[in-house]
């Protein structure tokens, strides 16, 4: 008896059809992002920001390079209509950004963490350094507050704030919830008009502004180095924080 399942070269053809089809929206896409404003916004604060970190990373742990790999996905998620998954990428990067806050200054808690990295949350105090080493985020968010309650200009811990308040907004828009409860099938390929896109660039570019400040306290001696070119970059994403960072004692 014939199998009911299609044959391998009948596979093929499916597949060279979808590859077709998803390489047509992509050049629809990248047509329209060619000549845009608000993608060009959302990958300058790419480009932004990864000179920044590049200068930053010294001994943290995890190394700022995991920052910079997530968000360098992000402006080609948007190219392909992928904006949701863009959010997911911004939600990771933060987190990852209060890791290195917290297991920096941790080292013990951070080779128990690589031992383990896919563990959840560990509930029992029986295991200190386990319990400490796999947290819920707010956990680490509140250690990075606190942890900068100290630094006199005030700049990283309001960063550490309002990252965690970007975080929440991020995962309530992330969370499965909103698309089981939807009753509309989203096409593959989401929309990126220009409304969308500038409301993106503009959390995007917050939270960039926010984690440069905050690793920059972090890593207080290599931000006072920053040279001309990422200082200028740093400058361009904070805007007019700028001024308070020359001023206080936490600048360049």
């Amino acid at each position: 008896m014939p199998s009911p399942l299609p044959h391998s070269a009948d596979i093929r053809s499916e597949i060279d059809r979808y590859l077709k089809d998803a390489a047509t929206l992509l050049s629809a896409s990248t047509a329209i992002l060619k000549t845009s404003g608000p993608f060009r916004a959302i990958y300058k604060s790419t480009l932004a920001t990864d000179a920044v970190l590049a200068k930053l990373t010294s001994t943290e742990q995890p190394k700022l390079s995991v920052c910079r790999s997530i968000l360098r996905r992000v402006p080609l998620l948007i190219a392909f209509g992928q904006v949701s998954t863009g959010r997911i990428e911004l939600r990771r990067f933060i987190e990852v950004a209060y890791w290195c806050v917290y297991f920096t200054d941790h080292p013990v808690e951070w080779a128990h963490f690589c031992t383990t990295p896919e563990t959840g949350y560990v509930k029992s105090t029986d295991e200190p350094i386990a319990f400490c080493a796999h947290r819920n985020l707010a956990f680490y968010a509140d250690y990075a507050k606190e942890r900068f309650r100290a630094e006199r200009s005030g700049l990283a811990a309001t960063a550490a704030e309002e990252l965690y308040v970007d975080y929440a907004a991020l995962s309530a828009t992330v969370h499965p919830g909103r698309a089981a409860t939807t009753k509309v099938v989203k096409p593959v390929k989401e929309d990126i008009d220009s409304a969308a896109l500038e409301s993106f660039g503009t959390t995007k570019r917050r939270i960039c502004s926010s984690s440069c400040i905050m690793l920059g306290a972090l890593l207080r001696p290599r931000f006072d180095r920053l040279p001309p070119m990422h200082r200028a970059w740093f400058d361009w994403l904070v805007g007019e924080k700028r001024r308070t960072v020359r001023q206080g004692p936490f600048g360049l």
